[in-house]
């Protein structure tokens, strides 16, 4: 456990609570907007949780803070700054629920950029300042660049555009699929094509019952949405498991399923690009060696 994990903000939250560090104490990840404006069956993504959590937290009655201060986040980047004298940490990812309106009377850009302004402003240049995303206008986009922000994730959620439409309803609605992609080639423009990197969700392509049924079509789908991005100089992030093989077994198990999908459509795209196309991304922690259960 890191030291700065020891200690308290003066309210008595924890670190853990406010900022806590992932990759290995790499990145600090700031989930600052805890609920997310694509609300109901209607407008949830329907893999993730966030609102459900907030459902939970209020149907027991449990204080749950749907919107962290920034003097808050700031207390708990100083006690990190302070106690990891290693200097493990080198970024921070500002992120949470997707803006439609306003929160705090801001709009997305503004919201989470107030972010970003306050760390770089309290602590210049002790981190690289990443933003998890809609995919918004190009002149949202140059906000947060002007917060400080350097890398931008406008996540393109899952390539299939009928899995698209079904599983991300809000942001089809309110975006579009091919909008939304729009605005991600857009924003290259602001940052740089190296410093866009949107994720993808690895495995619901093949999510019952609506998903391919069989681990090829779902690489051929998976693989034309990563050539579509790396075509045009935008190098996906590697999703959450591709370099950990799940144990061998006799049967198919779904994460074994997953691990051949993910795993497959890098290694097809990995043929038509060489690995100097794509010089190694900024503000991303090395993976650690792979562990005796993971091969």
């Amino acid at each position: 456990m890191p030291d700065y994990y020891r200690h308290t903000l003066a309210n008595g939250k924890s670190v853990m609570e406010v900022a806590p560090t992932i990759q290995w104490g790499y990145l600090i990840y700031l989930t600052v907007f805890r609920v997310c404006q694509y609300f109901g069956a209607k407008e949830e993504c329907q893999y993730c949780d966030i609102n459900h959590n907030w459902r939970q937290h209020k149907a027991a009655g449990r204080p749950y803070t749907g919107v962290k201060p920034v003097d808050e986040v700031l207390e708990a980047l100083a006690i990190i700054d302070r106690y990891d004298t290693a200097g493990t940490s080198h970024a921070y990812t500002l992120t949470g629920g997707s803006v439609t309106s306003k929160v705090d009377g801001l709009e997305e850009a503004d919201f989470y950029g107030r972010y970003a302004k306050a760390i770089e402003e309290r602590f210049p240049g002790r981190w690289i300042g990443k933003v998890v995303a809609q995919a918004l206008p190009r002149a949202d986009v140059q906000r947060f660049r002007d917060y400080g922000v350097q890398i931008y994730h406008p996540n393109y959620e899952v390539w299939d555009k009928r899995l698209f439409e079904l599983y991300c309803p809000g942001k089809e609605r309110y975006v579009g699929r091919e909008e939304w992609h729009r605005r991600i080639l857009e924003s290259a423009e602001v940052f740089g094509p190296r410093n866009v990197i949107p994720n993808f969700v690895a495995g619901i392509e093949m999510a019952e019952p609506f998903g391919f049924t069989t681990v090829d079509e779902a690489i051929e789908s998976t693989t034309e949405g990563l050539q579509y991005f790396m075509s045009r100089g935008i190098l996906p992030a590697s999703p959450p498991g591709v370099r950990n093989r799940p144990p061998r077994s006799a049967a198919p198990t779904r994460r074994a399923r997953r691990w051949s999908t993910t795993s497959g459509c890098w290694r097809r795209t990995a043929r038509r690009w060489r690995p100097t196309a794509f010089p190694p991304r900024p503000g991303t922690a090395r993976p650690a060696p792979a562990t005796r259960s993971s091969r």
